[in-house]
């Protein structure tokens, strides 16, 4: 019938040819011929038993006016009756040959796809395919377009869009090209912004707290020259200790300069600081105590005292800048003239990170002059160090300080004492 696949076809693109095609369109026919003998004995004696009885009736009402005789009866019920045997008969005979045919086309009963099924399908979705970046074309013409997966020498995996994903046997296989292919052009949809999430950049760890450790400084330098004529010797020596805890900070510092010309002495000065700064937890702001104490062989006080108290304020903390603020009140004592001063503090400390080895200081103290106003002195510094050692224990140091006082001399000159220096720094 039309309806029976032509098997045919398969066979002779694999280069075979069977006779029992034909034996299997010749069985539908031989019974259909025997079954309309029996059926048409069968209805003929049953028509005969119920002619005149009440299901003859039915029928003959359903049929609306058919001839009835007998032989019509049978031929009628053999027509439906036959139509449900020829549609089971076929479809158990053609479902066998179907089977035999495939165990014949793939005798390793390997689980690819077969190639004429594959190639039908995908003719029928031709017209709802994408356009796919690889193609397979099968020894008999029909091509597959997907995404190549994996290859070997005895198959190649390939993404089908509508039939997923398929394993091609190699002797299938007439060529495989990996080519773009064209995309249907689609209208540019509208482009919706999308909000983008901003992570906050990573917290740095929180710095380890004092533990009130002492740290200690020394600091050495030395310059001199010699002739038959003159003899000059510079000599500068440091030290400092410093301490610092959640609560409080201390810092007493001491510094000796010390100069000869033509074995004469031109210069012995030393000045020590004493500072203690009480913090505050959760806040910039603290208090300060500052006790000095400075010789000077050279000058009418020789030696000089003082006191002083106040508030500070850290401005700017961190790195790589910090700058401390301090203001207050107190007083200084010179001896041996007894002279009394009140006077009035106000200083600054910077401290500059450049770099992991090298800062740049600066420091400036005025004393302005309560008594007399106008009059004021000042001890200024700038002092930049390098880290000769991975550890930063051993330093080189060059440095200026400045002190000044406006008091005027009997002669009208003025003191201003100025110190370059430059050394070597251990920290311990």
């Amino acid at each position: 019938s039309d309806h029976e696949p032509d098997l045919r076809i398969g066979l002779r693109r694999n280069g075979r040819r069977e006779e029992i095609i034909l034996l299997i369109r010749l069985i539908p026919m031989l019974l259909r011929a025997l079954m309309m003998a029996l059926t048409a004995a069968l209805i003929a004696g049953i028509g005969a038993r119920l002619r005149g009885r009440r299901i003859w009736g039915v029928i003959r009402r359903t049929t609306r006016g058919a001839p009835w005789s007998t032989l019509g009866g049978a031929i009628w019920f053999w027509v439906v009756f036959d139509f449900v045997a020829t549609l089971i008969c076929h479809s158990f005979l053609n479902a066998r040959a179907v089977r035999r045919f495939f165990d014949r086309l793939l005798p390793s009963r390997t689980p690819m796809i077969n190639p004429i099924i594959l190639t039908t399908v995908s003719t029928i979705l031709l017209a709802h395919a994408v356009s796919f970046a690889d193609s397979i074309t099968l020894i008999g013409g029909d091509v597959l377009r997907g995404t190549i997966v994996t290859e070997s020498d005895k198959s190649v995996t390939i993404d089908h869009g509508a039939l997923g994903r398929i394993e091609v046997a190699r002797d299938q296989i007439a060529s495989i090209e990996m080519t773009p292919i064209a995309k249907p052009v689609v209208p540019a949809e509208p482009i919706v912004a999308k909000p983008t999430a901003i992570l906050p950049a990573p917290v740095p760890p929180p710095p380890a707290a004092p533990d009130g450790s002492w740290k200690f400084m020394l600091s050495l330098g030395m310059s001199g020259s010699k002739n038959d004529q003159t003899s000059n010797w510079d000599m500068r020596a440091a030290a400092e200790a410093m301490r610092e805890s959640e609560s409080d900070r201390t810092t007493i510092s001491t510094e000796f300069y010390y100069k000869t010309s033509d074995g004469v002495e031109t210069d012995n000065n030393v000045l020590v600081r004493g500072l203690e700064e009480f913090l505050f937890k959760g806040s910039r702001w603290e208090a300060f105590v500052q006790g000095t104490y400075q010789n000077d062989n050279f000058q009418e006080w020789e030696q000089r005292i003082g006191g002083y108290a106040g508030p500070g304020y850290r401005l700017i903390e961190g790195e790589p800048l910090t700058l401390k603020l301090r203001g207050g009140v107190g007083a200084s004592y010179e001896f041996p003239t007894s002279t009394w001063t009140p006077e009035l503090l106000l200083g600054e400390d910077l401290v500059w990170t450049l770099d992991t080895r090298s800062l740049l200081k600066h420091g400036l103290e005025i004393y302005p002059d309560l008594n007399q106003m106008g009059e004021y002195r000042f001890i200024a510094r700038v002092d930049y160090e390098i880290a000769l050692t991975e550890k930063n224990d051993l330093k080189a140091t060059v440095g200026v300080r400045d002190e000044f006082d406006s008091y005027l001399d009997p002669d009208g000159g003025t003191s201003n004492d100025i110190k370059i220096y430059a050394g070597l720094k251990y920290v311990f």
